[in-house]
């Protein structure tokens, strides 16, 4: 029982960025009942195709036409500006419904952002089996509210939540982690100019929806960043990048941005996406097929640590952030980061930090 609650916990909170679309869709059907859904945050003077966050057995040609041409000229879209939402037949809207592919239902849901961006949370979700009912449509404008609100209001103080399009548009950011960008003179070019050419270098097969994160500096600070490139439409117009930005602090993890050696590159990305296997000198070395002595020599040099300091920087790095933001118990942190025993893991932190594990929650964490 206790099992099952943790996983109805966990599906209740999925958004609509996150990489599990289907675990989004049952959250939202476990409260109201459809077949199709679109969810995105479209400027509504100019919309776009990477505005769109969601897009289930919606046709995507007829999403592209409708992005393109047919928004200004949706009589059920037009209604829905007006009073925020609306249920309709499909047929009222005449774009979306030109290929006949839509469910006959349709209820359209929208809120104003109340952050700077001039954007609309907007969400379409249509049904055959029957109209949407009031309770329904409420249900619908609630979620909306719900998904706007985390965005705008990320759980950690010190946490920047961007959404950034294929061209390196801004399409939202939360109010306070744009008044931070501001603050500390750094842009959404700037972030992406070094994001991809960092990125290029250590994920050559770079896949869409699969979570990353470097260590860079930017405007002389360092900064933690998560990033994974996502589209819910096949095409490169509708590719958008999800990013959550966190400062470091200077001791934290060294800061690595584009070296002079690619297989170096690429060997600090597997140390990212391995931390909590807690590599050793040989398995890193020969996942960029150098010996041993020679990886050693030029990691050192490129990174300005060597191979065995930046493992144990990025799991400490990474035990922080996790002792900071959940409840989750030291003896499951020790374990997630690659340590071997909680012992181990208290006085390896301990060694890292100065204090303790217990101690640096304490002091650091808002619960």
């Amino acid at each position: 029982m206790n099992i099952m609650k943790e996983q109805q916990v966990r599906v209740n909170v999925r958004t609509p960025w996150d990489s599990d679309v289907e675990a989004f869709l049952a959250a939202v059907r476990e409260r109201v009942n459809f077949d199709s859904m679109m969810v995105g945050v479209f400027n509504a003077k100019r919309p776009n195709l990477d505005e769109v966050m969601v897009c289930h057995n919606m046709p995507e040609d007829t999403v592209r036409q409708w992005i393109e041409t047919g928004f200004s000229d949706d009589e059920v879209l037009k209604d829905c500006m007006r009073v925020g939402s609306v249920s309709a037949e499909s047929s009222r809207t005449g774009w979306l419904d030109r290929t006949g592919a839509l469910p006959k239902w349709l209820s359209y849901n929208l809120i104003s952002s109340c952050a700077v961006q001039p954007g609309c949370w907007f969400a379409i979700t249509g049904r055959s089996a029957s109209p949407f009912t009031d309770q329904d449509t409420h249900s619908l404008t609630l979620m909306l509210r719900t998904w706007e609100s985390r965005f705008n209001r990320p759980k950690e103080p010190d946490m920047c939540r961007l959404m950034v399009g294929h061209d390196d548009r801004l399409i939202y950011t939360d109010p306070q982690g744009e008044q931070t960008l501001l603050d500390c003179r750094i842009t959404v070019g700037q972030i992406m100019d070094e994001l991809r050419a960092t990125m290029a270098q250590r994920w050559p097969d770079f896949e869409d929806r699969v979570l990353h994160d470097v260590a860079l500096e930017l405007s002389g600070k360092p900064w933690w960043i998560r990033f994974r490139r996502q589209r819910a439409v096949n095409d490169k117009m509708a590719v958008y990048w999800y990013i959550e930005m966190r400062p470091l602090e200077s001791d934290d993890l060294a800061t690595v941005g584009v070296v002079p050696d690619e297989r170096i590159a690429r060997a600090v990305g597997y140390i990212h996406d391995n931390y909590n296997k807690s590599p050793n000198l040989n398995t890193v070395a020969g996942c960029v097929q150098i010996s041993p002595f020679h990886f050693h020599r030029l990691f050192s040099k490129q990174v300005g640590v060597t191979p065995k300091q930046y493992v144990l920087q990025k799991q400490i790095q990474m035990a922080k952030w996790m002792l900071r933001s959940s409840n989750a118990p030291i003896s499951n942190i020790a374990k997630e980061t690659g340590f071997a025993s909680h012992g181990h893991f208290t006085s390896t932190f301990r060694r890292f930090v100065g204090i303790s594990p217990t101690e640096y929650r304490q002091n650091n964490s808002p619960f």
